[in-house]
């Protein structure tokens, strides 16, 4: 059900009725590179988590 959702999603063919009665919703603004951005909550939902992109960065670490 999710992956046929998720396809139909892509090719924006989703009716109002299968994207309805959700409480809170998870974006992936990764998948464009964004690390950061706005999201903005599908009333009446009452939160959104938005996730960036992943990048490696060097880290240093002290020794103990």
């Amino acid at each position: 059900m999710v992956n046929e959702l998720a396809a139909r999603a892509r090719i924006n063919k989703l009716l109002p009725d299968e994207i309805s009665g959700g409480t809170f919703t998870i974006t992936n603004l990764g998948q464009f590179g964004n690390l950061t951005g706005t999201p903005i909550i599908n009333q009446p939902q009452v939160a959104i988590l938005a996730v960036g992109a992943i990048k490696k960065k060097p880290w240093v670490m002290e020794s103990a």
